[in-house]
């Protein structure tokens, strides 16, 4: 499944209504997120590119991490990948090569990206969350892509003999 189409089931899940109950008891220990009736206004309001609206991007993006933390559960994933898409999407784009194929190059994507949430240092970095985010899984993705390509090209260069039999 493409990338794309990963976004696509996302945001159907982020919208089921057995997750409602999710994002309601979240609200209890997350106060960003109680003045938001659904998790479709916390990421309405992610999605929106003014600057006049940064400081509130960073408190909900913080407490997303934190609930994801808090209480793992891939509804948060689901969450944070709708969030981001732009992002990752647009790291996606800037793949190029043939060491990787496209749907392995969407897994690559959004396995950092997890994996990054995942440990994010919420406590060492207090701003800038989403550039952290971006640069984190930016680094983790061409480490990965970096890797499949040596990986590739000890394949290329081993000895033509033992390939051609």
């Amino acid at each position: 499944m493409g990338l794309h189409q990963m976004k696509c089931a996302l945001r159907a899940e982020v919208r089921a209504e057995r997750n409602q109950k999710r994002f309601e008891e979240a609200k209890k220990h997350q106060l960003e997120l109680r003045e938001h009736e659904t998790v479709l206004s916390v990421l309405a309001v992610l999605g929106d590119e003014s600057a006049l609206r940064y400081a509130e991007k960073e408190a909900l993006t913080r407490a997303l991490l934190r609930e994801h933390m808090r209480r793992p559960h891939p509804f948060w994933n689901a969450v944070l990948v709708v969030a981001f898409y732009p992002m990752l999407a647009r790291l996606r784009g800037r793949i190029f090569g043939d060491a990787v194929p496209g749907d392995d190059l969407d897994q690559i994507v959004l396995s950092s990206f997890f994996e990054v949430v995942r440990d994010f240092p919420l406590s060492q970095r207090r701003d800038r969350t989403c550039m952290y985010l971006r640069q984190m899984t930016q680094r983790e993705v061409f480490k990965r892509v970096r890797a499949e390509q040596r990986d590739l090209e000890q394949v290329r260069f081993d000895d033509p003999e033992d390939i051609s039999r």
